[in-house]
């Protein structure tokens, strides 16, 4: 596929068997991320993974255009960041330890959060392989809602504040203080991650 072929959203390839992997991070190794800390927060992940779930039958309503060009997790390159909430990194660090549980019993091949951190200035998303996403169920919002689809962005910065704002709450709710923490920042939390 080139990246002026268009596909609705529904049917945009999303993970890591939809493509093969030629790039050597296929899958991302997170066996430092702190399992008591994923325990404690079930309830708070399920609630945001609920929220999430209503977003995206939001936005597919809506019928974006993903065109798999893969220009949403290439943030310096098209002048954009991706910020998450702590409730967001949360849910997202339980889908991955619970993933990565699979890929560990698989033939894939690991690379470390570590090792994408390691070059002298990392760009991207760790997660884009090939133009494609492959934490695609455990993406925070902002990756959900963001299209380069010209037709979309009448209407994303409405979607976002409003679902933003019920993942928000979700912090006041579980007893968890509210941060708004750029991603791969998010990320580098979660691979320094200590067992409490």
């Amino acid at each position: 596929m080139t990246n002026d072929e268009s596909i609705p959203n529904d049917q945009c390839p999303n993970d890591e068997t939809a493509h093969p992997r030629s790039f050597d991070h296929s899958n991302i190794d997170h066996s430092n991320i702190d399992s008591s800390f994923v325990i404690r927060h079930s309830s708070l992940t399920t609630a945001v993974a609920q929220i999430l779930a209503e977003a995206d039958a939001d936005i597919a309503a809506r019928r974006p255009i993903c065109r798999a060009s893969g220009r949403c997790c290439r943030f310096e390159e098209y002048g954009h960041r991706l910020y998450v909430t702590a409730a967001e990194l949360t849910h997202f660090a339980e889908k991955i330890e619970n993933r990565k549980s699979k890929i560990e019993n698989s033939s894939a091949k690991l690379v470390s959060l570590p090792q994408f951190f390691s070059t002298e200035k990392p760009l991207g998303c760790p997660y884009q392989i090939d133009g494609l996403c492959t934490a695609r169920e455990a993406r925070p919002l902002g990756c959900r809602i963001y299209f380069c689809d010209e037709n979309a962005q009448s209407w994303q910065n409405d979607v976002y504040e409003k679902y933003h704002a019920r993942l928000r709450d979700l912090h006041t709710q579980h007893g968890l203080p509210y941060r708004y923490i750029e991603w791969r920042e998010a990320l580098k939390e979660i691979m320094h991650a200590e067992p409490s």
